[in-house]
């Protein structure tokens, strides 16, 4: 019974999501969200480029590198199967300390990118920008305190 509520209320939101994209150059044509020129496409793609692809991307490294997920080893041993390039142990400290901080540092640009839009927009407030460069910072800080906790690259607590 749950997996059938379930597969319909995916179906319903993916009928209910995908609706603005289906109707974005006919009924939807004269909302403009981000200003003159624009339309409901530029909204979904801006929305997209700048949270889900680097949120996505977030999870997906932090899952190929750290022990709660596929593990750092299991993960070079993966990569380094087969033909071509192979994975230097180098990396290892870039793509478990480096890049999950560059990672955020492209989503907070893309969430005060969104405070800024609503705000000219008339939409958002300080109150809003201030929650979402918080929001960011708790984000940023929880990841520092993963490396100090996880050891680094090293794996050791």
């Amino acid at each position: 019974l749950i997996c059938w509520y379930l597969l319909f209320l995916y179906i319903l939101l993916m009928i209910l999501l995908s609706l603005p994209c289906a109707l974005g150059f006919n009924i939807l044509s004269g909302i403009q969200p981000l200003g003159a020129g624009t339309n409901i496409m530029d909204l979904e793609d801006f929305l997209v480029s700048n949270l889900l692809l680097p949120l996505g991307s977030f999870v997906y490294l932090l899952f190929c590198v750290t022990r709660y997920g596929w593990g750092w080893d299991n993960f070079k041993k993966e990569a380094n199967s087969g033909k071509g390039v192979k994975m230097p142990d180098w990396l290892r400290p870039y793509l478990t300390c480096i890049l999950p901080v560059l990672i955020l540092i492209i989503f907070a640009i893309g969430i005060k990118g969104i405070c800024l839009i609503l705000g000219a927009l008339g939409f958002a407030n300080m109150w809003m920008a201030i929650f979402a460069d918080v929001g960011v910072m708790v984000i940023a800080v929880l990841n520092a305190i993963r490396v100090l906790y996880t050891g680094g690259y090293h794996g050791k607590k």
